[in-house]
């Protein structure tokens, strides 16, 4: 007989940027894949200190259940404040570099298992930076009269 296995609380996904971002972030999605159920935006605004976003962050997670945050860029105050926040909770993970691939992904995707969305998000937000091959070309070839120094 089996057992079985433990039901897991979906995760939240919050996306915390500067600024207007995560709410423009969001809507595109909502313009691509119809609207989304359980993504906050939080977005820093002009002035704010980041002990007020913290406070605002922490009643978005709102319980202890699994979440993922994904914060517009490294070292900033939406970065630092949420990696304070993760510092005390297990279940909470944290990325950077938020696009609309990356979001997009993690909003299709289930929410049962924190470090696989955690894992797409990263992929899907890797994998979408790209430069033109034709853009690579240029700078690879060597410089030629016509064009400028």
């Amino acid at each position: 007989m089996s057992v079985p296995s433990p039901q897991r609380a979906p995760a939240r996904i919050v996306v915390a940027t500067h600024g207007d971002l995560a709410r423009a972030l969001l809507g595109a999605i909502e313009s691509i894949a119809g609207p989304q159920q359980d993504i906050v935006c939080l977005g820093l605004a002009a002035g704010e200190s980041p002990g007020v976003f913290e406070a605002r962050l922490i009643a978005a997670l709102a319980s202890d259940a699994p979440a993922l945050v994904l914060v517009d860029f490294l070292g900033g105050t939406p970065w630092n404040a949420a990696l304070r926040v993760a510092r005390q909770r297990e279940r909470l993970r944290v990325v950077s570099g938020v696009n609309l691939p990356m979001l997009l992904e993690v909003a299709m995707l289930p929410r049962d298992d924190l470090e696989q969305l955690t894992g797409a998000a990263l992929d899907a937000g890797i994998r979408s930076i790209q430069v033109n091959p034709r853009s690579l070309a240029a700078q690879a070839a060597p410089a030629r009269g016509d064009l400028p120094a």
